[in-house]
């Protein structure tokens, strides 16, 4: 986002839970599920959606669909970046607020204009901010289950 000039995108909400996908961090919180039960269930649940007025905007947020690009962050600093599965998230927009966040035609998306890629990045520094709390926490050990909300 230009530093000239507000962003394009309106209010939303955010809400992010990140996980550890290790053996020891899924034993912490699986209960009775086995460890590959649990992650088929976060690999189903896995990426960030998007609600305008309580209805979900397809695709973001299915299986698949890494609309942030969290994966590819990832791939340049494994270390600190988290990867689309690792991330159950929620964005939640108005139509009256987010007036520029348009639908494509078919449907399937958001039109690919400025508010678009404001609301991307936005949401990437979002992300961008728990991954910084992640590392820095005590012997590099993230918890379990970050929230930004």
């Amino acid at each position: 986002i230009n530093r000239h000039r507000g962003p394009q995108s309106g209010p939303f909400t955010l809400y992010i839970e990140v996980w550890d996908r290790d053996r020891n961090a899924i034993e912490k919180v699986s209960g009775q599920q086995s460890i590959a039960d649990f992650r088929r269930i976060l690999d189903k649940v896995a990426g960030v959606s998007v609600y305008r007025d309580g209805f979900r905007v397809l695709p973001f947020g299915e299986v698949g669909d890494d609309w942030l690009g969290l994966d590819r962050r990832r791939v340049q600093n494994p270390t600190m970046r988290v990867s689309n599965n690792q991330v159950i998230g929620h964005i939640f927009i108005s139509a009256d607020a987010n007036s520029d966040l348009r639908d494509q035609t078919n449907r399937e998306g958001l039109l690919d204009r400025l508010a678009y890629e404001d609301l991307r990045t936005l949401a990437q520094s979002a992300l961008g901010l728990i991954e910084a709390n992640r590392y820095a926490a005590p012997n590099n050990e993230p918890t379990q289950n970050e929230r930004l909300g």
